[in-house]
């Protein structure tokens, strides 16, 4: 056997043993979050696992220019005093300033929805993150695809 195929198969073999390795070392919220996102979002959620689920994030896929794109975020919540939304984040993987908006809400709220339009740079993912009153956080993710980018 070639020495040359033998050392790229072990090169191959130590790159993949080392990837895996990574992968399950790296914490449950970074399998969810885009790159650029972790760190914003570790800021937010600490050592807390992000679940997905109870939220649904509401974008057009297709927005024509990223000035004004609107978001509907619903929470399955029945903004009680035992389980109600505190805070909705909202993270926009590409814009300069990854962390879009800051949104605190309470059990006096009628319901766990909210309206709202983002400014987007480019074509992107963009994240909601809630934090329920019983410290579990929730996620939800959407693309939308910007044909024209105003913002800069």
């Amino acid at each position: 056997m070639n020495t040359t195929f033998k050392n790229d198969r072990r090169r191959c073999l130590v790159n993949f043993i080392s990837s895996m390795a990574v992968f399950v070392s790296v914490p449950q919220i970074a399998r969810a979050v885009p790159l650029k996102l972790l760190a914003p979002v570790k800021n937010i959620v600490g050592s807390n696992v992000i679940k997905e689920g109870r939220v649904k994030l509401n974008m057009p896929r297709l927005a024509e220019t990223g000035d004004t794109v609107p978001v509907h975020i619903i929470i399955d919540s029945p903004m009680t005093k035992d389980d109600h939304v505190e805070k909705v984040y909202i993270f926009a993987e590409k814009n300069n300033v990854p962390h879009v908006l800051t949104i605190s809400m309470g059990a006096r709220n009628v319901r766990a929805e909210l309206f709202t339009r983002i400014r987007l740079i480019t074509s992107q993912k963009i994240l909601a993150v809630v934090k329920m009153n019983n410290d579990t956080f929730w996620s939800s993710m959407a693309q939308v695809e910007v044909t024209r980018a105003d913002c800069g």
